[in-house]
């Protein structure tokens, strides 16, 4: 003799019900079933009671709400409220992690080794730079870019990885002090401004040429970039009279 629909439903339900009891995830997506079907039956009924022409309804709506053969319906109601829930909170975590990193750049100190005006030769640029994380909690900058510009076009330096073979040296009239030249940092903490030197080489070039380049050092993170500048000025050459980068002896 064939099972009777409303017998199979039910048997379908108790199966499904005991699969879903083997896993944590499972016992989530009971307990949705049932909120979502106490919600929807206590909504039923409360526009039941607040619409009396349609009261002649509620021991039927109250006999369906009973019924087996409404159990799918709620069952498909939760999964497809799961799946719009699981949507938009990757929707919001996608969204999240792709927020611009909001980082503050600012040009400390700039040196050209040599000093020569007049050679047309490469130059060694060194610059001091100061990295701040203004919104996220935590970033990496993944590349650096030191650029020169002079009516709107931009040279991009090579970069050098060799700061362990310089030294910032200064001196007095009896004393000659050496200082490390610490790379910039690459990750960057909120609340914790870091700083750090860059090394890049330039074509060959006069200094006094150098002089009516602007710069930009750019930053580029995971998302955006950030950058600062600075117009030409031969005032940001080497700051300090008694200060210049050098090889290490």
């Amino acid at each position: 003799m064939a099972e009777p629909f409303i017998e199979r439903i039910e048997r379908w339900k108790h199966e499904a019900k005991r699969e879903l009891r083997k896993h944590w995830w499972g016992l989530a997506v009971l307990f949705l079933i049932g909120l979502v079907e106490h919600r929807i039956f206590e909504a039923g009924n409360r526009f039941i009671d607040n619409h009396r022409h349609l009261y002649e309804l509620k021991p039927v709506f109250s006999v369906l709400a009973s019924r087996s053969i409404i159990q799918p319906a709620l069952l498909a109601l939760t999964l497809f409220l799961l799946g719009l829930f699981a949507l938009l909170a990757h929707a919001y975590w996608t969204t999240r992690a792709r927020q611009p990193d909001v980082i503050e750049v600012r040009l400390k100190e700039l040196y050209r080794t040599p000093k020569d005006r007049y050679s047309e030769i490469p130059f060694d640029l060194f610059l001091l730079v100061r990295l701040e994380l203004k919104e996220k909690l935590a970033t990496s900058a993944l590349a650096y870019r030191f650029e020169l510009s002079m009516n709107g076009i931009y040279e991009r330096l090579e970069a050098k990885s060799d700061l362990d073979q310089w030294v910032l040296r200064t001196w007095t009239a009896d004393t000659v002090l050496e200082y490390p030249l610490n790379p910039l940092p690459s990750n960057l903490s909120l609340g914790e401004p870091v700083e750090g030197w860059v090394h890049c080489l330039t074509t060959p070039v006069t200094g006094k040429r150098l002089e009516e380049y602007g710069i930009r050092f750019v930053v580029q993170s995971a998302h955006n970039a950030n950058y600062a500048e600075h117009e030409a000025d031969p005032l940001i050459w080497n700051p300090r009279r008694d200060t210049l980068v050098a090889r290490k002896w």
